[in-house]
């Protein structure tokens, strides 16, 4: 018996010879032993993981902005303390140094009195500097502009 052989209909047909037989295969299986079942309960399983993550991401994110929220409030009473503090420091130098004129205080009381302000000022920039990176940064993850009241897009 002869056979011709071709990858499609049109090849096998190529120079046909005579014949009379016709052979066709077909490869089906019939039993897979589970694998496609597995492999549907494993898409599945996927499936809800990443539902799961989903889930957990966007909990994570409401924590963050709220989280970032708590900060941003607490950085703005950190200001206003500061602010009091760097005065109070300023007007205690001010009040030391007029002392210091007249004789009734040393130069050692005058130089702490000093170094008092100078710690009032940078703590109170450094207060800025907080405040500021926390407003940005909330900004930033609501995507909301607080200013003129218009959501961000980049």
């Amino acid at each position: 018996m002869y056979s011709q052989a071709g990858v499609s209909i049109p090849k096998a047909y190529r120079s046909p010879q005579e014949q009379q037989v016709l052979q066709l295969e077909f490869t089906i299986p019939i039993l897979d032993w589970g694998r496609s079942k597995s492999r549907t309960k494993t898409a599945e399983a996927n499936l809800r993981l990443a539902e799961y993550t989903v889930e957990q991401d966007r909990q994570n994110f409401t924590q963050e902005i709220i989280t970032q929220v708590t900060l941003y409030d607490m950085m703005k009473e950190q200001v206003e303390l500061t602010a009091k503090a760097d005065s109070i420091a300023s007007e205690k130098y001010n009040i030391a140094r007029e002392r210091y004129v007249l004789g009734n205080l040393s130069i050692t009381d005058l130089s702490i009195a000093f170094q008092e302000k100078d710690q009032g000022k940078r703590d109170y920039v450094a207060a800025l500097r907080d405040f500021w990176g926390a407003f940005y940064q909330l900004r930033f993850l609501s995507l909301y502009d607080f200013e003129t009241n218009y959501k961000i897009t980049y």
